[in-house]
């Protein structure tokens, strides 16, 4: 989860935020808790308050009586939404996810700007000092795209900025000048640092932006551009330049830097960037790397456009290819319905997925039990981006996507696990507790499958009307 935050405490400035409706995290509530700084000596009740305006989210950390911090942020998409990388539980933690986050950044300021009373923070870290610690990871390996945390020199800089305002600097792309400067550095490790510097959570500056095109140009080392392409990941849709890049990346020799192409150019900014859904097609076709193709096929889908159509179904008409298969089977899903923003609603890939649904014979990988979950939280009535994607997504028919599920659920060549994700959707759905009762039929609870999924019905018909 990428969030863009605004901070405004003691004095310093206040920027605030904003994005279209559709990008809009839907978090909102009152957050209580204690904080103690142990190097600050700062301590007291916490209260965190966040409601969300027509296209802010608007909060304030009250501390002890008064206002230290207020906080404008919009929820991103995930930059790198890596099936290696990402939270298991990745959307069902998402509104607490969101909420650690956001509190973890404002007791990071509190920690880190001065105040009143005898307070003791560290003092600021001169931008010279800074370069020196840069230029100090100059002997640093590199684990992927990023700097080997073993690295002597990585934690000399970590000790060093330990309570310091550089960390808040570097998180809101205050350094991009020091960023900028070290690009081009004979290390692969500073140069993945000054390309961290350049990146912020207000948005990459359309200087940085340019620059790192430039530098991506040069570069010869296939992690240090992967770190290229994450800092402007998100920039495709506004800057041409950004968007040449990374469809230049996406046809490059290596896989890892390809598949991090794939992931900026399905990223949720970059929906509207010319030539990317093509792009993304093709990969999902075409490419060498199984990763890469898979990758493609799932998050081109979640870009919702037309162009995605004809591969995903191309590509979900067989099963010879199970993970391929299942990847695309998300994307296809991911077309016309994602949680918890619902930006996309593509009618074709809706009724595709139902077709798909409804194939025989089913088998332990068709359909694949990872796309079954799909509406688990269609029953949200709390979920405004929710009902607004009802309002639009007018050829979405419960009963339909119901009987389709039911079909699924009934045929016992499905694999247990798909079919229990199956009765998650039916019951968000609105199913009664009959209609859950129903599909008990033909099941043995001897079986030990047949018994997870009937444990799974009596759940779901336990909270049932």
């Amino acid at each position: 989860m990428v969030l863009v935050v605004a901070l405004g405490a003691c004095g310093a400035g206040h920027k605030d935020v904003q994005g279209n409706d559709h990008e809009l995290a839907k978090v909102a509530g009152e957050w209580e808790g204690d904080y103690k700084g142990a190097d600050s000596g700062r301590s007291g009740p916490v209260t965190f308050s966040l409601q969300l305006g027509r296209h802010v989210a608007e909060g304030e950390v009250v501390m002890s009586g008064i206002t230290p911090l207020e906080i404008a942020f919009v929820q991103l998409p995930a930059l790198h939404p890596d099936p290696e990388l990402r939270d298991t539980n990745y959307e069902e933690e998402f509104v607490n996810r969101t909420v650690k986050i956001v509190l973890t950044l404002a007791l990071l300021a509190l920690a880190t700007s001065p105040a009143t009373g005898d307070d003791k923070v560290k003092p600021a870290l001169t931008l010279e000092a800074y370069e020196k610690l840069v230029l100090g990871l100059a002997d640093c390996k590199l684990k992927g795209y990023s700097i080997d945390s073993a690295c002597p020199g990585l934690k000399t800089m970590q000790a060093a900025m330990k309570d310091t305002t550089r960390n808040m600097q570097d998180v809101l792309g205050m350094n991009a000048t020091l960023g900028a400067k070290l690009i081009g550095h004979t290390s692969v490790a500073v140069r993945v640092k000054a390309a961290e510097l350049m990146a912020s959570f207000t948005g990459t500056k359309s200087s940085s932006q340019d620059t790192i095109v430039a530098a991506a140009a040069r570069e010869k080392d296939p992690q240090v551009l992967q770190a290229f392409i994450r800092t402007v990941a998100n920039d495709g849709a506004k800057n041409a330049k950004v968007a040449a890049m990374l469809i230049a990346s996406a046809d490059h020799a290596d896989k890892d830097v390809r598949l991090q192409a794939v992931y900026a150019i399905s990223s949720g900014w970059n929906r509207e960037m010319k030539g990317g859904p093509e792009k993304l097609a093709a990969l999902a076709e075409k490419d060498a790397e199984p990763k890469v193709r898979q990758a493609a096929c799932e998050y081109g889908g979640k870009l919702g456009q037309k162009a995605m159509l004809p591969v995903l179904e191309k590509l979900t008409a067989k099963a010879d290819d199970k993970a391929m298969y299942a990847a695309c089977m998300a994307g296809l899903g991911a077309m016309f319905h994602q949680y918890p923003l619902y930006p996309t609603d593509n009618e074709a890939a809706y009724k595709l997925f139902l077709k798909r649904l409804d194939a025989t014979p089913r088998s332990e990988t068709t359909p694949p039990w990872g796309v079954m979950s799909l509406f688990r939280h269609a029953g949200d009535a709390k979920n405004d981006k929710l009902a607004a994607w009802k309002k639009r997504a007018t050829w979405f028919k419960v009963e339909d996507v119901k009987k389709a599920l039911a079909a699924v659920i009934a045929d016992k060549q499905t694999n247990w696990m798909a079919r229990t994700a199956a009765i998650e959707s039916y019951a968000a759905l609105g199913a009664k507790k009959a209609e859950l009762e129903a599909l008990k039929k033909g099941y043995d609870e001897k079986d030990f499958k047949d018994k997870n999924v009937l444990k799974k019905i009596d759940e779901a018909a336990a909270k049932a009307p």
